[in-house]
């Protein structure tokens, strides 16, 4: 679980105190400039309070949100996919006929993608990538990045499974291929063999 550091919040706050530590010592003077000083440092001592606590009411649900995009791009979620791409690659290599560029461009940009979620994650700060500390200042940013990140990864995936599918519809075909030679030397054509024995010579 995160620990959370409302760090704008505080800083927010902290300056309101100011203003309100300020609009009493102006009030205390006693005069006409006091007391127009005085509330007009308060009324942006009262701003600073409402913006902090609409800042507030969403802090917990944006460090969620990052949480949420850190899952899906751990780094076991990244080698799986790597490997995935990797495997479906090799699986349609040997099929000459069948590894087009536009397959070979898949490959090579799924695994792209797959780099640019590992760039994007290394641009967050070592608190944020392992969940030590996620200060309120940064959770704009983060999130930002890692939005963009996810975008790369729904990329790949879907690269990759288009490459798998591809993989999978070949194999498919072969397997067919081959059950039915194996059906015709089975079935076939000792049949063949048996009807030409009980056939007359002249017409075999």
């Amino acid at each position: 679980m995160f620990e959370l550091d409302p760090d704008e919040n505080t800083a927010l706050i902290e300056r309101a105190a100011d203003y309100h530590a300020e609009a009493q010592r102006q009030r205390a003077l006693g005069t006409v400039e006091g007391y127009e000083t005085a509330i007009t440092l308060s009324e942006e001592a009262a701003r600073l309070v409402d913006q902090a606590q609409a800042r507030a009411a969403s802090l917990r649900e944006k460090a969620q949100a990052l949480s949420d995009l850190l899952d899906a791009l751990s780094a076991e979620a990244l080698d799986d996919w790597r490997d995935r791409a990797c495997r479906a690659r090799e699986r349609l290599q040997p099929y000459s006929k069948h590894w087009t560029p536009d397959l070979a461009s898949d490959a090579k940009e799924a695994l792209a993608s797959l780099d640019q979620v590992e760039l994007n994650l290394g641009r967050i700060s070592t608190d944020v990538r392992e969940r030590r500390l996620f200060r309120q200042s940064e959770l704009d940013g983060a999130i930002e990045i890692l939005s963009h990140a996810s975008a790369s990864m729904d990329e790949a995936r879907e690269r990759i499974r288009r490459l798998a599918s591809e993989a999978q519809r070949i194999e498919d075909l072969r397997r067919g291929l081959r059950e039915a030679v194996e059906e015709l030397n089975r079935q076939t054509l000792p049949e063949l063999s048996r009807l030409s024995e009980r056939m007359l010579p002249e017409v075999r």
